[in-house]
Parts: structure tokens; C-alpha cells; sequence
């Protein structure tokens, strides 16, 4: 019985998330924010041509893959030469680039179901949930679009499921850490704040140690070399498909610059550290070059990271105007998910630091989920703290999911408010009535979401928080 409502939630979700993603995903047929650096990038690896760019390959890679497969434009050569495209651009259909964000999107969804399907006891509460990430409109319309955040969230929420698995699994199997090498390496490969990875696995590193008597020591050496392999065979691809080098390129050093043009030969594994070490260079000189965030810019979309949490700073992607109306593609949470996921942060740290100060013991599973998915959301946000250069509302989007995950948790944790006991049919009416208000906050949001005309006095009202920005009266 279980089983088949696995299926039917599981099935629910599919045709949900096709919809939501996928609905008219060329549209519309314009670049969008951070689409007018991925798009050349993923035509320089249809056409060959080489190039360096801040963030490692696989999203890009990808990005292309989804044109070459559906090739729906006759040319995809339009902005092979640009490192940014700016103003005017020919007519294109950009169905194939958005293609596999979209559907790392909803394939994020699938495994944060069952993510929610190990630590949550009750499926209709778990698949709730689920629906909760389904119906964020932030989410929603940075997987539309050929950005890499998508990706990001997939590889994330992939290596937390599978390291759940490991360490619940009576003993570990070679399988199990295979599999967690390749989901992890893939997200380092799409940005370098995938590297959180490294927080994610520490259940999984300290089983390991646990069980080095047995064949901890043995498994994780599948681990290395599934990591290892997958790191370093995306950037030979990276490489390999660059065959070309235009002269405005500066991302490549002259060791590889006289190894391309075939006047120096060099060894693979020499040849694999410089080109691995080009690239790091590169994002590094990159990194350095991008503005610090100015606040008191007029056009300023960057945020600090003390505005995410609460769902600013709103960042429109794209807009026209005509008359008192509005189409706008904009980037703003569902504020009733944000909400949750930002009380799902606060509550379990009040929980822990209460625990601690007052010596209570750790009695459950979900209990002692807590602290890790806390230290999962606090070491993501921590390098942020550090950082000068402009960042956006997008770089929080893992953060948010995670902050969902622990409001399940301390939702699971909780048994009473006052006088109402929360048994688990209560629970279940909590949850239900939870994502009623989420689906109709999504609602209220979606012509922002799928671009459809909007008054003025719309942008007005549903400007809550001036952080969100949405209010375009005096910009336009």
C-alpha cells in the first residue's frame, strides 16, 4: 500500500513539475539576466571555439547539450565571439538551452521528495512538502531560465539523499560511495559554493572512520576515484571541445596556449593540472574584477546576504511596458515559502542552543537530523559573510531549500502549542493547510513567474517588504 502511494505522489509530482517547469519554457524569446553569458558560452562548445569563464563547465556544458539535442535554430553561432551579448539580437528559439535546467528543477523536486520520504514518517506529510519546493516561484523561474542554480540544487539535494542513505544502511557498499562521488563532484563542477558539499558528507566521513576495521577505508576509495574521475574528465570535455582559440580570449596561459597551437607537447598529467589550474586562475582573476555591492546605486540589483533570508533584493529579469501595464519576469520567492523556510532556520537554532544550555538529550532521528541540516544551512551562508563582489537573490536559493527541510524536521520535533497536542493527524492538518496558503501565494505571484501583463497597481500591492522591489512606479 505504501509502495503505490509512493507512486501516485511520486507520478503527481512528475506531471506537476512538467507543467510548472516546462509550460511555454521559450517564452520569453529574449535573454534573460544571466542568459547573456551562458548562451555564448554553450555556443562555444557547438562551435568549438575555446574560452574560460568564472564557474566551472558542467552547467554550461549541459546548457549546450539541450540545444545540440533539440535543435530548434538554424544557427548557433550568433554570439559565439561574445563574451556577454549586449543590445539587439537576432530572433531565436530558446526552447533548447532552457531544456535541461528546467529539468534539473523538477528533478530536484523528485529527490527532495525523497529526502523528505526517509526523515519524515508520514507520507502525505513528506509529499507535502515537496509540493511546498514545487510551488516556490523563485525556483520556478530560475530553472526556466539557462542559468546554472538548477544544477546546483540537483547535485546538492542528490549527495544529501545518498549520504542519508549511507549512513542509514546497516553497512556501507562500494555502490553507495560511487554513486555519492559522482553526485558530488558534479556539484563543484557547476559553481565553486558547491564545494558545501564537503559539510554534506561529514555523516558519511565519520562512518567511514567508524567502520575502517570493516571496509569503511576500502568503500571510500571508491569515493575518490568516482569524484576524482568525474572532476577531471568534465574539464578535459571543457577542453577537448575547444579547438579554437579567438584573440579575445585571456583565460589560458602560455604553456597551453603553445600545447594548442602543437609547438610544445606535454604529458596528460601534467596537462591536466594546467589545465585545471588555468581555470581556477581564471575565476580567481574573474572574481577580483566583478563590483563590490553599492547600495546606494539607483540600478543596484546585487543584494546583501542579510536581505535573502527575507526574500530581497527582487531582481526583475526582464520587463515591458505599455500604457498603466507590465510583463514581468521577475525573481521573488512564494513569501509564504520563504516564510516557512526562514522559520524552519530560526526555530531549530532556539531548539539547539536550548538544548545545550539546558542539557536536554537527543531522543529521535529527526532530532539528531537538526543540528546537521543546520550546520548544512550555516556553512553555506558563512563564505557569503566574506564576500565584497555584488551577489544576488539566486546565490540563497540552496539555502531556502534546506531551510524547508528543517522546518520538517522541527515541525516532526514539535508536541504542542499550548493546549493542541501535535499528534500526527494534526500534523497532517498543519501541513495541508500550510500548502493551501503556499499554492495561493503562487497563484498571486505566477504573472510575475511566467511573464503575463500585470498593472501597475498589482507591482504596488504585492510589494510587501520594500526589499522585494517589485514596486517599478517611479523606475519606469
Amino acid at each position: 500500500m505504501k509502495q503505490k502511494q509512493t507512486l501516485i505522489q511520486l507520478l503527481a509530482l512528475c506531471v506537476l513539475g512538467f507543467v510548472i517547469f516546462l509550460y511555454q519554457l521559450g517564452y520569453p524569446a529574449q535573454l534573460i539576466f544571466d542568459e547573456t553569458y551562458h548562451i555564448p558560452a554553450a555556443q562555444k562548445y557547438l562551435n568549438g571555439v575555446f574560452f574560460q569563464e568564472n564557474h566551472p563547465p558542467l552547467g554550461k556544458l549541459l546548457i549546450a547539450l539541450g540545444e545540440k539535442i533539440w535543435q530548434r535554430n538554424k544557427l548557433t553561432n550568433q554570439f559565439v565571439l561574445m563574451e556577454k551579448v549586449k543590445g539587439d539580437i537576432p530572433q531565436v528559439d530558446f526552447f533548447g538551452y532552457r531544456f535541461f535546467p528546467a529539468l534539473f528543477g523538477l528533478l530536484s523536486i523528485i529527490v527532495l521528495f525523497f529526502i523528505f520520504r526517509l526523515i519524515i514518517p508520514d507520507q502525505l506529510v513528506a509529499f507535502v512538502f515537496s509540493l511546498m519546493a514545487l510551488f516556490d516561484n523563485a525556483l520556478i523561474v530560475q530553472a526556466r531560465s539557462a542559468m546554472l542554480d538548477s544544477f546546483l540544487i540537483f547535485f546538492l539535494l542528490l549527495t544529501t539523499y545518498l549520504s542519508l542513505k549511507a549512513t542509514q544502511a546497516p553497512r556501507l557498499s562500494r555502490k553507495q560511495l560511487l554513486l555519492l562521488g559522482f553526485a558530488s563532484a558534479g556539484a563543484v563542477l557547476v559553481k565553486h559554493t558547491g564545494w558545501i558539499v564537503l559539510v554534506i558528507l561529514l555523516p558519511v566521513i565519520l562512518r567511514v572512520i567508524r567502520d575502517r576495521k570493516t571496509d569503511g577505508y576500502r568503500c571510500f576509495i571508491f569515493f575518490i576515484f568516482a569524484f576524482s574521475l568525474t572532476y577531471v574528465l568534465v574539464w578535459k570535455i571543457h577542453y577537448s571541445l575547444g579547438k579554437v582559440t579567438p584573440e579575445i580570449n585571456s583565460g589560458i596561459s602560455q604553456e597551453l596556449m603553445a600545447w594548442k597551437g602543437g609547438g610544445r607537447r606535454i604529458d596528460p598529467i601534467k596537462l591536466t593540472y594546467l589545465q585545471i589550474r588555468d581555470a581556477w586562475a581564471f575565476s580567481s582573476q574573474y572574481n577580483r574584477g566583478v563590483p563590490d555591492l553599492d547600495l546606494c546605486k539607483p540600478d543596484e540589483v546585487g543584494s546583501p546576504w542579510y536581505y535573502w533570508p527575507f526574500g530581497g533584493r527582487g531582481i526583475s529579469y526582464r520587463w515591458e511596458t505599455s500604457g498603466d501595464w507590465y510583463r514581468h519576469l521577475f525573481l521573488i520567492g512564494n513569501p509564504l515559502v520563504w516564510l516557512i523556510s526562514l522559520s524552519g532556520v530560526l526555530l531549530p537554532m532556539a531548539w539547539i542552543v536550548g538544548g545545550w544550555f539546558f542539557g536536554i538529550k537527543v531522543r529521535s532521528k529527526s532530532s539528531r537530523l537538526i543540528p546537521y541540516f543546520a550546520l548544512i544551512y550555516i556553512s553555506y551562508m558563512m563564505p557569503f559573510l566574506l564576500i565584497r563582489r555584488v551577489m544576488y537573490l539566486y546565490h540563497y536559493l540552496p539555502a531556502m531549500v534546506f531551510g524547508l527541510i528543517l522546518f520538517s524536521l522541527t515541525l516532526l520535533e514539535s508536541r504542542r502549542i499550548g493546549k493542541i497536542g501535535f499528534t500526527e493527524k494534526n500534523r497532517r492538518y498543519i501541513a495541508l493547510a500550510l500548502i493551501g496558503l503556499v499554492f495561493f501565494s503562487f497563484i498571486i505571484y505566477a504573472p510575475l513567474t511566467y511573464y503575463l501583463p500585470v498593472s501597475k497597481e498589482y507591482m504596488k500591492r504585492i510589494n510587501i517588504l520594500p526589499i522585494w522591489n517589485t514596486d517599478f512606479q517611479q523606475r519606469n
